[in-house]
């Protein structure tokens, strides 16, 4: 099959007389070859290096161990993974009793905090759990407490929306 678009990296070799396409997927991958990734890739490498990359997982860790305490603290969300923030890199999975992942997902995003909701490779760990499907917070560099607080409040927002129930004993 000929590619339907040119230029970038789909190309192999060019003459006079015509091209031949390169391999795939690189014969479908019309347009200018991504480079500025590679030239952000360096001065993002300076940038990591001169905080610490322990010092980045210091805070990412941190942020996580307040996330799980923060949902652990509501009766009807469940914290999957390791209890160590350690072990988590910054990401925390949890689910709601009674609600699906993307009504938990859809609504945190009216609220000001984007929530992850999908079945992934994860699907088998989920199945195992019991569990419907992950949603999950991720913290980086460029969060603080105030993301911390803003989940709290959607969380909250949601568990009033659709009117969840801590269960009983």
């Amino acid at each position: 099959m000929d590619p339907f678009l040119g230029g970038g990296d789909m190309i192999s070799r060019v003459t006079l007389e015509g091209a031949t396409w390169n391999a795939l997927p690189y014969k479908f991958e019309a347009g200018t070859p991504n480079f500025a990734d590679t030239v952000a890739f360096g001065p993002a490498l300076d940038y990591l290096s001169a905080l610490g990359l322990d010092a980045v997982r210091e805070h990412e860790d941190a942020l996580a161990a307040k996330a799980v305490a923060l949902l652990e603290a509501e009766p009807s969300v469940r914290v999957l993974g390791p209890k160590d923030p350690a072990r988590r890199s910054g990401v925390v999975s949890f689910n709601v009793a009674g609600l699906h992942p993307h009504d938990v997902a859809r609504s945190s995003t009216w609220r000001a905090w984007r929530c992850a909701s999908a079945i992934t490779a994860a699907s088998p760990s989920c199945i195992s759990s019991s569990a419907a499907g992950p949603r999950a917070a991720s913290f980086y560099l460029y969060n603080d407490d105030s993301d911390l607080e803003a989940l709290g409040r959607a969380l909250k927002r949601t568990l009033d929306f659709f009117k969840v129930r801590p269960k009983a004993g």
